[in-house]
């Protein structure tokens, strides 16, 4: 992958006023947020991603990334990079470098883990989509959806029940089994 930094002088000297007016709902700021980042975005994004729909893939990390401003996530350049570098490996099909065999185990796998989810009520499979899909942490989780830790705990341990998925796929679990075994 091409590593370009969007920090340039050209954003980087318009980049705090243009976040602070963001952050307080200023519509034309993200007018020129859209002029400042776009022709950055759209760049990472052709470099990496197919052309086939880039300008709407663009439109929609341009809208993404503003959205992000705006909830305080993003609040410098290299995070706008980073954000974009996310867009970018959602959008690069992972499965072009398995084999015919491998996409099928990968889509088999997938298909029991939504099986196993159907047990759970909507609550539950939202904290786990934003464990195991959003990457949150189980602080964040806890102190987001009032879920306590415990609880959360043995919501995870169901899953892997359900979805066959042994308590020793866990790489700590891995390292603690061979400790006790020696």
């Amino acid at each position: 992958m091409y590593r370009i930094e969007l920090e340039a002088p050209r954003v980087g000297s318009k980049w705090a006023a243009i976040v602070a007016q963001i952050r307080r709902g200023d519509a034309d700021a993200e007018i020129a947020f859209d002029e400042l980042c776009r022709p950055g975005i759209r760049l990472l994004l052709q470099l990496n991603v197919s052309s086939v729909g880039l300008e709407r893939l663009a439109e929609e990390t341009v809208a993404g990334a503003v959205d992000a401003v705006r909830r305080g996530w993003i609040r410098e350049p290299k995070h706008l990079a980073t954000f974009v570098r996310s867009v970018i490996e959602r959008h690069t099909p992972a499965a072009a470098c398995l084999g015919a065999s491998a996409q099928a185990r990968v889509r088999q796998r997938a298909l029991e883990i939504e099986q196993a989810l159907a047990a759970f009520t909507p609550a539950e499979q939202e904290c786990l989509r934003r464990f195991y899909s959003d990457g949150w942490d189980v602080a964040r989780i806890v102190s987001e959806t009032g879920v306590p830790a415990e609880e959360f705990s043995r919501l995870r341990q169901r899953l892997r029940a359900a979805s066959g998925v042994s308590p020793a796929w866990s790489p700590l679990a891995k390292g603690r089994a061979a400790a006790a075994g020696a």
